[in-house]
Parts: structure tokens; sequence; C-alpha cells
């Protein structure tokens, strides 16, 4: 990632940067009560929001700029609480791949300095894809 200001980005060298996360939000079309099956009603509630309300952004971390503004952040795994939650759904879903969103916010101090979404695609055929957007 590239902490963003007026200027040189490695005028933030040195500095700290915290992020902090928005709740999970359905993604396009690519999770809806249809795809949950019915077998494990009595798990996701037949919802496709209850069913984000099982699903974390992860522990908003604190990050250093180095010397060229920059600084590691990584998105990774399925991003469930639990394992067990991707039985709930349809094997058509898994196929076609079920996602969410959230925003992530870095801060410098009080500042702003980048906002994305956080795109995240659980399926069977591609594995996991997370992608990030500018907001």
């Amino acid at each position: 990632m590239e902490a963003r200001r007026t200027g040189d980005p490695s005028s933030f060298s040195g500095e700290r940067i915290v992020e902090s996360f928005g709740r999970p939000q359905i993604y396009n079309r690519f999770l809806s009560d249809g795809d949950l099956r019915p077998e494990f009603a009595a798990q996701h509630r037949g919802s496709a929001r209850f069913v984000l309300t099982q699903v974390t952004a992860g522990t908003p971390g604190t990050f250093t700029v180095d010397s060229r503004g920059q600084f590691p952040d990584y998105h990774g795994g399925h991003g469930f609480l639990r394992g067990e939650c991707l039985t709930w759904f349809t094997e058509e879903a898994l196929n076609r791949g079920v996602g969410w969103f959230f925003v992530q916010t870095y801060r410098h101090g009080s500042r702003v300095v980048g906002r994305y979404n956080v795109i995240r695609i659980t399926s069977a055929l591609r594995g996991v894809e997370v992608r990030k957007e500018r907001l």
C-alpha cells in the first residue's frame, strides 16, 4: 500500500498508519438467501445478511511507512470466522463464487490517507480472490 498526501509519498517515511474496517456488505449479487443450503437453516437462519455477521475483516493493524512511502498489508483466507460456514452454500453458489466487501480506511492521526473497498470472492473453482478498489 502507499500512503497518499499532497507531495511526495516518502514524506510519510517512518510515520504510523492505522487501519479500520467497516461492516461487511454483500458484493453485487454474489450472496443471496437463495445461495444457502436449506438443510443448514438452523445455522445460517436462511439469511445472507446473517451470513455477513459470520465474516471478519480481520484485526486492524498499525503500519510504519517505509522510505518509499509504502507499507505492507495483506488480506488472505476465506474471511469467515469459522471454516464450516462454507458448507452453508449450495454447490452452484460456490462454483459461481460468494462475495462481500468492506470499506478499509487508513489514517495518519485523524487524517484519512486512503480508503478502499476490499472485495473478497470465494469460489470452489477459483479459490479466494481479494481485490482492493480505491475510493
